[in-house]
């Protein structure tokens, strides 16, 4: 994130019990990390895993960089 100078917000699950509840009832876990994503209808996809965070976030902004 910050090698690509990503503006992702940060949740902290454990001092913040809304965002621990909104991590529970959209992605069905209370794990972190966690990258929720939302499309342009509003629909939200919860990623989990640290390795496809990382890839889906490499892909993702690495080739809009690369394109401008």
């Amino acid at each position: 994130m910050k090698r690509q100078s990503l503006n992702v917000g940060l949740r902290d699950v454990k001092r913040d019990a809304g965002a621990g509840e909104e991590l529970l009832s959209g992605g069905g876990n209370l794990k972190v990390p966690c990258l929720k994503i939302e499309d342009g209808d509003g629909e939200a996809q919860w990623m989990y895993e640290s390795g496809e965070i990382v890839g889906y976030l490499e892909n993702r902004f690495s080739s809009a960089a690369a394109t401008v």
